[in-house]
């Protein structure tokens, strides 16, 4: 038998923009431009959003182990392409996404086609996605010694979407 936790976080299809500063957008923090810093901060283009999962306060945590290792954890993104050009079509074609302190997870392919201005779903499966995304380096963050992080997994996005949605889903065999 297999044991499923999820977290989610969520926002606006449309946050408050502000120029030279970060936007709170629910859960997530997009944050202004430092290379430019008088461009505005949450119309979707050229930002990186960061937002935490709390897997912590899911109800089956607690039968989630530590020494067992990760069958599946799929990322769930509803995001809006953007792209501030005019008629500009690069979007989030070089977009890309990261679990802190694992680096950079690259480009999915699912987002070569999406179109501008419209809110897509995307999953990702994750587990050894890039070489430092095994099971053993996604359970060492999620169970953290540290009391600031454990049960917890932060992530970013970079850099031509709106981030609406996320969900990350960690699934293992139980004992």
């Amino acid at each position: 038998m297999s044991v499923t936790i999820a977290a989610t976080a969520s926002g606006s299809l449309t946050p408050t923009t502000i120029v030279g500063e970060n936007v709170v957008n629910g859960d997530f923090l997009i944050l202004r431009n430092r290379l430019a810093p008088d461009r505005k901060t949450g119309d979707g283009s050229d930002e990186e959003t960061s937002w935490t999962f709390y897997f912590n306060e899911h109800p089956n945590f607690a039968l989630f182990s530590p020494s067992q290792p990760l069958t599946s954890a799929l990322l769930t993104l509803t995001l809006t392409p953007k792209d501030e050009q005019p008629g500009g079509i690069r979007g989030v074609t070089t977009d890309g996404f990261w679990i802190d302190s694992l680096g950079y997870g690259g480009t999915p392919d699912e987002f070569q086609s999406l179109p501008l201005d419209e809110p897509a779903n995307i999953t990702v499966e994750l587990l050894n996605r890039v070489p430092s995304y095994t099971s053993t380096a996604i359970l060492g963050i999620l169970f953290s010694i540290d009391g600031l992080f454990g049960g917890r997994i932060s992530m970013h996005y970079q850099d031509d979407a709106i981030i609406s949605f996320a969900q990350l889903e960690l699934t293992q065999e139980s004992l």
